[in-house]
């Protein structure tokens, strides 16, 4: 019994990162997010597109998903760190709009809720709040292409 929770909460963590691929997949086709040069930016750190800059993103989640696979709490608390991190970047705080701004502290907010679980070496927060990221994001991205196809 506890051999099947542990694969149906990595199978969940799996289809959850699978379909924020997809999402950031759709995003870069579509070419529509473009982070403004008038922002102001550190090329050393950031990238100068969003579509790069959302690859990144996903390359932090793919740490979080291998960590969870194999209990490996450094590497989850790694890649938790390193979203939260880039949650404070100008190229994610480009928006002014108040409902992206919401979004984006639900997201910092469940970052660092998986650092915590990921200090706590707890498998089961840990998956949960790797949950919480992957909702926050999908929810931030569908209110986003919303504006955009409202705006076009």
């Amino acid at each position: 019994m506890k051999y099947r929770g542990w694969l149906f909460l990595l199978l969940l963590a799996g289809v959850l990162g699978a379909i924020l691929q997809k999402s950031l997949l759709n995003a870069q086709d579509r070419g529509r997010f473009r982070v403004s040069q008038a922002e102001s930016r550190n090329p050393e750190t950031e990238p100068d597109d969003l579509n790069e800059f959302m690859r990144s993103k996903l390359a932090m989640v793919h740490k979080i998903v291998e960590g969870l696979a194999v209990e490996d709490f450094s590497l989850i608390e790694k890649g938790a760190r390193e979203l939260d991190a880039i949650a404070e970047s100008a190229a994610w705080n480009a928006s002014r709009d108040p409902y992206y701004r919401n979004y984006s502290a639900n997201f910092q907010h469940a970052a660092r809720g998986l650092i915590e679980a990921a200090k706590s070496k707890s498998i089961e927060k840990a998956t949960f709040s790797y949950v919480h990221v992957t909702i926050s994001c999908t929810a931030c991205h569908q209110h986003v292409r919303g504006v955009v196809r409202v705006a076009q």
